[in-house]
């Protein structure tokens, strides 16, 4: 069970390998798997109790900074074009008080020095 939900590390460490480049899933795939491997020699053994609870625990927040890491990258989707980045409204200060216009009513500065509306 503890593999299983660890198996994302572990395919993520096989495709590194396989394209020939070592990710950061590698060393942790490799950590998970000795520590697996040395708690399963030592219960079947009986040298010692084993360290599936440490197992668990670090499968478990790993998991968690795997999803805060995913769910913050969701939030910042870098795919966004430029535009994006742009208001869509800007406040022009008149005589008569304050005026929101649409970014796209915008046009070029007068020689006054004031934007004028479409």
């Amino acid at each position: 069970m503890l593999l299983y939900s660890a198996r994302g590390f572990f395919r993520s460490a096989w495709q590194g390998v396989q394209q020939r480049y070592i990710n950061l899933d590698f060393p942790i795939s490799l950590g998970l798997a000795s520590l697996f491997s040395v708690s399963t020699y030592e219960v079947l053994s009986g040298s010692g109790p084993g360290y599936f609870d440490s197992f668990t625990g670090l499968v478990f927040f790993m998991l968690i900074g795997k999803w805060v890491q995913q769910h913050t990258y969701d939030a910042l989707r870098f795919d966004r074009d430029f535009t994006s980045y742009f208001p869509v409204a800007v406040t022009r200060l008149t005589p008569a008080g304050e005026q929101s216009i649409s970014v796209k009513e915008l046009k070029k500065a007068t020689a006054s020095g004031c934007a004028t509306r479409k």
